[in-house]
């Protein structure tokens, strides 16, 4: 899976929880995200130099963050379901430091090969 097959594939299960995601699909929209908050940050930033009164605003990030929680929320839950666990492991995040580090870890394990308990594996229909 590419970058473009990942963002597609993000942005079309905006709302699915019930599949498995690859470690591909995961780490490129990760990167896509990255990539993409770095060039508005530094667009708010020159956003604020026009217009100081929206100097701490934001809004350009902030929309972003917050048009792409769903989305990535639910790509976690099927992460988590191609590593064979409960989607509620997404709730480790809520511990400070230590959550996200433990799911980072987990993150770049393989998936389980073939089918597990929440479906056939992903990476099946790509090849």
């Amino acid at each position: 899976m590419n970058l473009h097959q990942s963002v597609k594939s993000v942005y079309s299960n905006y709302f699915v929880y019930k599949s498995r995601s690859p470690r591909s699909e995961y780490w490129w929209y990760t990167l896509f995200y990255l990539l993409v908050s770095v060039f508005l940050a530094i667009l708010d930033y020159a956003f604020s130099l026009i217009f100081p009164i929206f100097s701490a605003l934001s809004i350009f990030t902030n929309l972003f963050v917050i048009l792409n929680i769903i989305p990535g929320i639910m790509l976690a839950i099927r992460r988590f379901h191609d590593l064979n666990r409960s989607g509620f492991w997404v709730l480790i995040y809520l511990i400070p430091i230590i959550g996200v580090i433990i799911i980072f870890i987990w993150f770049c394990f393989k998936g389980t090969e073939g089918q597990n308990s929440f479906g056939k594996n992903p990476l099946d229909s790509i090849k």
